[in-house]
């Protein structure tokens, strides 16, 4: 078994986005039902398009968006744009409004792991909880006050990625290139439901 196939693939999503997004998409395909079932004429194509249009847009925003720590790269998947990014191109991870992934060359944001305002003012008050534990009682104690507490979603995702990027970072070469791309079948998917919309609505 090579050093790779030792490492399983993780996937991160958001739950809470996901199953609104299904919702919505739910409720969606309903009304584009009942749209094709009785509605007729131009307001019924238009009324489609733009349903096809919005489900399109929430299932990118809301689904499509992940993180993904394969063997050799972490891949962000953002609603249009994937990044691949091989472990040993990564400096850092952090999490400011959303998880950061530091390279050399640039730094990518991941859409799927995002960071509530509530989440921040909890970390600053650990910050605070920390240094008043460390003084009274040193900073060692500071620190296990701050991990026996409850970590929100984010925080838990960057500190196993945190792990993975330091056990996988020895599978890839600091030479191999971060590849950006395109997810073509959904850009030409929305381009295509735009202009349905947009003609359905100018033959009305």
């Amino acid at each position: 078994m090579s050093e790779t196939e030792e490492f399983p693939r993780v996937v991160y999503r958001p739950m809470v986005s996901v199953v609104t997004g299904v919702v919505v998409l739910v409720l969606a395909a309903f009304l584009l039902f009942d749209t094709i079932r009785r509605g007729s004429g131009a307001d019924a194509w238009a009324l489609g398009a733009g349903l096809v249009l919005g489900s399109l847009i929430v299932y990118v925003a809301t689904i499509r968006p992940a993180v993904v720590a394969e063997p050799r790269r972490l891949v962000v998947k953002n609603p249009l744009r994937d990044i691949a990014v091989p472990w040993a191109s990564i400096r850092d991870l952090r999490l400011r409004y959303q998880l950061d992934v530091l390279t050399a060359e640039d730094t990518y944001h991941a859409w799927a792991v995002q960071v509530t305002t509530r989440s921040r003012s909890a970390a600053l008050l650990r910050q605070r909880d920390r240094a008043d534990v460390a003084a009274r009682m040193g900073p060692s104690a500071g620190e296990y006050a701050v991990k026996s507490g409850h970590q929100p979603f984010a925080q838990q995702i960057l500190d196993e990625l945190s792990l993975m990027l330091t056990q996988r970072r020895r599978t890839t070469s600091a030479d191999d290139r971060v590849e950006v791309s395109w997810p073509w079948p959904y850009v030409a998917a929305i381009a295509a439901s735009a202009i349905a919309f947009v003609v359905a609505l100018l033959i009305r």
